[in-house]
């Protein structure tokens, strides 16, 4: 039972109680998502040329008969990997499969790196060992700072690869 006192506090601040004691809090959640959306808005003004630009360049890799690879941390990672779903698959219609690799899939190879070489290394070595002239890479992190992540985006660029970087700051940090 939910003592009385907590069910006006919570309703005067716009809270709705559940069984389990779970509560959806509706006004932060409306403040949330207006922020997002005033985000979203100012991202299409500033940022439309830069994805547009991105977009070129990967098409221009796959024309050439490149491929991408992708690599990120944590909820990047998962990113990554969902991106290099869509371009083999089919994203939105029929179409013949488009060459993308997530880098961090292989468990074995990302351990063993990790182990051998440390964590820093677990992308790069890949990016050296799979990447190729023409070839492009994803670089995804929300600071721009991870040093996995920087470091990979950096032997992708000696090599000769173009890098698209996504971080999620307005600063990137060491990435871009």
């Amino acid at each position: 039972m939910v003592p009385l006192y907590d069910r006006i506090r919570a309703d005067r601040m716009g809270y709705e109680r559940l069984p389990g004691g779970w509560i959806i809090v509706e006004i932060p959640i409306r403040e949330r998502l207006n922020a997002g959306a005033q985000v979203m808005s100012a991202f299409a003004d500033s940022g439309a040329a830069d994805v547009a630009a991105a977009a070129r360049l990967l098409i221009k890799t796959l024309e050439g008969g490149g491929k991408i690879l992708i690599f990120g941390n944590g909820g990047s990672a998962a990113d990554a990997q969902h991106f290099a779903a869509e371009l083999v698959g089919r994203f939105n219609r029929k179409r013949r499969p488009l060459p993308a690799i997530a880098l961090t899939t292989d468990t074995s190879v990302m351990t063993s790196i990790s182990n051998d070489e440390g964590f820093d290394h677990v992308f790069s070595r890949q990016v050296e060992a799979l990447a190729r002239p023409g070839d492009a890479v994803i670089a995804v992190s929300t600071s721009g700072t991870s040093p996995n992540i920087v470091l990979a985006a950096a032997v992708a660029e000696e090599i000769g690869l173009n890098v698209i970087g996504l971080t999620g700051l307005a600063r990137p940090g060491e990435l871009l």
